[in-house]
């Protein structure tokens, strides 16, 4: 037993290693093994070969299985074994006539444009259809787009933002249109087999169906990458679209590898074209709040295994693949895909008959949810309940098997295009800055329609949205109250911003309007703004003293002085400095004798004395004596030693003729009561300077004219004091001091109303 267990171990490692070079078989004569595939044509065109091989193999009589012996043969010449026959076989491959390409001329491409033009006239435009011819006077960068002429009529549109690749363009006949750029022919199309070009076709087989969760090896989905489908190399015409939005995404890798080619390693790549296994991918991704699936799409062919994965997150997959093969390929590497659904790729469900649990109740198909749009293109879900096989009645869901519900499928309905509809801009902004205005919006008419599954939008003339629900393309707007007219102020200068040699000196700008208010700097537009910098020179910053040029007078008029001159330290070309900056032992002088010669008596004056009178005409006097210089000093002289016509006058009249009026007040008069409050009166007059009576004095300086005295009460005898009530005034401020005066209290309204003061007065 472990021996023959240890024989079938090491069989079977040595045939998994060795696999390619060698073979298994017991001595019961030699035979040929399997044929090859064919080998690759040795040309595309004009008459190729193609060939085969198989192996030989030796074989014992002994079913032993000790007895197997490993025998090696080579695969070609002339040793191949005890079998009989050739081991390699040839067949003739690719006898089509090889591409020559066709002579364009300019009418050859205006029909390949007729042709992609015809395919739009089973189109509706707005409930119309139209004969679409080429549309040709178009300028030469969009010679590549298919623009067309409604046919009979003065209007023309850009079908496709693309002609089909490989149409020739109209500018140049030797180039092609291709992704909607005219360029020169590839080198390799030259040779035909590009843009479908080639005189025919080989007969394709197309794969296609559809993944969701179900269809995973392992019973469900992991969080992360989980594989989809692997396209065989070769491929064309490859549609790999996510026909239900989710969270997940889809990625590409090579199948031989661990290479992503778009959104490996958790990261998502942009939506755009990419270079995959010899063609273009291009990925498209939607925006959550846009419509559109996420897709793979390639013209193909591929020339490596591609595998399709999904970055499973949440949600439950629903992926659409499609692919075609040529007619006669083989490929033993393929795993088995998913198998498509029924009516898949019709936009619609097919009839389902009632699916049996091998009881008397099955799951029918009894109808379909509410369209999810009125109109430009919805979508209905399958509604399956559980029946009755005998009368087709509806029962309890739990009368049927769940699994073998049917999955949920889906079509489209509603596909009538929306009623065009008004759709306004945002308001432009206001004519004005300030004050009324007027804004404006754009208006445009829009459709809603069904674009191949997709909503969109499309343009329509103005004339085909109802006119009495047009929206006002204009109204009304007032920012703000034109401000007051504004001018530039500016202030003063600062300092030069060093202290030598060559720095900035700053000022305020401001906008102010005519009431002096700053405002903002907008206002002031309508003028330049002044200048808020200015260069300026400190001076040097090498110090020295500056003298002045002219001394001062003498001293003194005669004899001897003094003269005096400014010396101040600086900078050549600046402002003063404190001396302390400069030399103390360079200093210039900044004094020098002076003497006007021998002194002569002359007449000397004090200062003028204060005005004897504050207001009106006064006097003001001053001392005049003579004297003269004797030496440094002056000494007295009689007046008669000074020119007596030349002596200054010593009294001169003063005074201020405006001056301001004042009030004045005579004594307080006589008490009118000894006791228990009376009143004094006096006299108040508005006088001037010159005492004269003036109407100039301001009231709310004037004194008061009377005042209450005498405030103790009288003495009074038990008896009056009861007799006498207790009472207040009721009126306020100084009304009852005149009722008592003018003798009103004998009249009972004023008694009453100034009752404390009549009390006291009696």
């Amino acid at each position: 037993m472990w021996n023959s267990l240890l024989w079938t171990t090491l069989l079977v490692l040595i045939s998994q290693c060795c696999s390619q070079s060698f073979q298994w078989s017991a001595y019961r004569g030699d035979n040929w093994g399997p044929w090859s595939d064919w080998s690759p044509c040795t040309r595309s065109c004009g008459g190729g070969t193609t060939s085969r091989t198989r192996q030989c193999l030796a074989t014992s009589r002994s079913s032993s299985l000790s007895k197997y012996i490993l025998r090696v043969y080579k695969q070609y010449g002339e040793n191949r074994g005890r079998c009989q026959g050739e081991d390699t076989q040839y067949n003739t491959c690719n006898m089509q006539v090889c591409f020559q390409a066709p002579e364009v001329t300019r009418q050859s491409a205006i029909d390949t444009r007729a042709e992609q033009c015809r395919k739009f006239d089973n189109h509706s435009f707005n409930g119309y259809f139209f004969t679409w011819v080429p549309y040709l006077k178009v300028k030469d960068r969009d010679e590549c787009e298919l623009n067309c002429l409604a046919k009979g009529h003065k209007f023309f549109l850009r079908l496709l933002p693309k002609v089909k690749d490989g149409t020739p363009c109209l500018s140049d006949l030797k180039k092609v249109c291709i992704d909607a750029k005219c360029k020169e022919l590839p080198s390799e199309c030259k040779e035909g087999g590009c843009f479908g070009t080639k005189p025919s076709e080989a007969r394709k087989q197309r794969r296609f169906g559809v993944f969701t969760s179900g269809d995973v090896s392992r019973g469900q989905l992991i969080l992360g990458y989980n594989p989809v489908i692997t396209i065989p190399a070769g491929a064309t015409e490859v549609n790999i679209t996510e026909i239900r939005r989710s969270k997940n995404y889809l990625a590409l890798k090579s199948h031989d590898s661990n290479k992503y080619y778009i959104n490996g390693n958790w990261v998502i790549d942009l939506p755009k074209g990419y270079n995959v296994a010899g063609t273009t991918f291009y990925y498209t991704r939607p925006r959550r709040n846009k419509a559109g699936h996420e897709a793979f799409i390639a013209a193909g062919p591929t020339d490596e295994d591609l595998d399709v994965m999904l970055l499973y997150q949440d949600d439950e997959p629903r992926i659409m693949y499609s692919y075609f093969l040529p007619k006669d390929y083989l490929n033993k590497k393929q795993a088995q895909q998913p198998a498509e659904p029924a009516g898949f790729g019709q936009r619609g469900v097919q009839p389902t008959q009632p699916v049996s649990n091998g009881n008397s109740y099955a799951w029918k198909l009894t109808g379909f949810t509410q369209c999810t749009h009125s109109c430009a293109g919805g979508v209905q879900n399958t509604v399956y309940q559980c029946a009755s096989l005998t009368d087709n009645s509806v029962v309890e869901q739990s009368a049927c098997q769940r699994n073998q519900k049917p999955q949920q499928r889906q079509r489209v309905c509603n596909l009538q295009p929306c009623p065009p509809r008004w759709e306004p801009s945002q308001w432009g902004l206001c004519s004005k800055t300030c004050g009324p205005g007027l804004q404006i919006r754009s208006l445009l008419c829009k459709q809603l329609v069904d674009s191949n599954g997709a909503r969109k939008d499309q343009m329509l003339p103005i004339s085909y949205c109802p006119q009495w629900e047009r929206p006002n393309p204009s109204q009304n707007c007032n920012l703000r109250p034109c401000p007051l007219p504004a001018n530039w102020t500016v202030g003063e200068w600062s300092k030069c911003s060093v202290t030598c040699e060559r720095g900035l000196k700053q000022r305020i700008v401001t906008c102010t309007d005519i009431k002096n208010t700053s405002v903002d700097h907008s206002f002031c537009r309508h003028r330049p703004k002044p200048a808020m910098t200015k260069s300026c020179f400190a001076g040097s910053c090498k110090t020295e003293w500056f003298t002045s040029q002219k001394w001062s007078q003498c001293s003194v008029p005669c004899g001897r002085g003094e003269q005096s001159r400014l010396v101040f330290c600086g900078r050549k070309g600046g402002d003063a400095l404190i001396s302390g900056q400069c030399l103390q032992a360079q200093k210039p002088s900044w004094t020098r004798a002076c003497n006007n010669g021998k002194c002569q008596a002359t007449w000397v004056t004090s200062e003028w004395s204060k005005c004897s009178e504050e207001c009106g005409t006064g006097t003001q006097s001053r001392t005049v004596f003579c004297a003269g210089m004797v030496g440094d000093m002056y000494k007295h002289f009689q007046d008669d030693a000074c020119h007596p016509n030349s002596k200054p006058p010593t009294v001169r009249p003063c005074g201020n003729d405006s001056c301001t009026p004042q009030w004045f007040t005579s004594k307080w008069g006589k008490c009118s009561r000894s006791c228990g409050g009376g009143n004094q009166v006096r006299d108040v007059m508005c006088l001037d300077h010159k005492g004269q009576v003036s109407k100039e004095c301001q009231s709310r300086h004037k004194p008061y004219h009377y005042q209450r005295c005498n405030n103790l009460a009288c003495p009074t005898s038990a008896s009056q004091a009861r007799r006498i009530p207790h009472c207040k005034d009721s009126y306020s401020g100084t009304v009852c001091m005149y009722v008592t005066q003018a003798n009103f209290c004998q009249f009972s309204h004023y008694r009453r109303m100034c009752c404390n003061s009549c009390t006291k007065r009696l």
